[in-house]
C-alpha cells in the first residue's frame, strides 16, 4: 500500500527572515495573522490570496514590484518547489481583479445608501476645535 503524496501548503517562518535572489530586492518574510494561509487551505486558495495581497501592496507601495517568487513545501518530503511569476504572467489575474472591483462598486449601491443618506444629512463641519463651544 502506497502512502499518498501530501499536498503542498504555504509555510510561515517562525521568525522573520530575509530572502534575496540575484536581481531582486531583499524581502522580509514574517508571520502575519492578516495574510496567513490556513493549514488546510488548498494551495490554489493560498496562491490566490497571496497574489491578491501582493497586487494590493504593489498598487500602494512604490518599492514593491515584479517578479513574484513563490516557494512551496510538500510536507515530509524535505523538498521545496519554486516558481517565478512575471508581471506579464499575472496580467490576466490583475485584469480579472480590476473588473471584479469595478463590479463590486456597483453592487455595493444598496449597502451604500444609508451611508450616503447620513453624509447628506450630517451637521455642518467644524473647521476649528471649539467653534461652537458655549464658553
Amino acid at each position: 500500500m502506497t502512502t499518498p503524496t501530501p499536498a503542498p501548503r504555504i509555510e510561515q517562518p517562525q521568525h522573520p527572515c530575509a530572502a534575496q535572489r540575484p536581481g531582486t530586492q531583499p524581502t522580509l518574510i514574517r508571520r502575519s495573522p492578516q495574510a496567513r494561509a490556513g493549514q488546510t487551505q488548498p494551495l490554489s486558495e493560498a496562491l490566490k490570496v497571496g497574489l491578491l495581497a501582493f497586487d494590493a501592496t504593489k498598487t500602494s507601495a512604490s518599492d514593491v514590484d515584479y517578479p513574484v517568487d513563490v516557494v512551496t513545501y510538500r510536507p515530509d518530503t524535505f523538498t521545496l518547489q519554486e516558481q517565478r511569476f512575471s508581471g506579464q504572467d499575472l496580467d490576466p489575474l490583475r485584469s480579472y481583479w480590476q473588473n471584479a472591483i469595478e463590479a463590486a462598486v456597483t453592487l455595493a449601491d444598496p449597502v451604500m445608501q444609508p451611508l450616503v443618506w447620513r453624509l447628506d444629512n450630517a451637521p455642518p463641519a467644524h473647521t476649528h476645535y471649539g467653534d461652537n463651544d458655549p464658553r
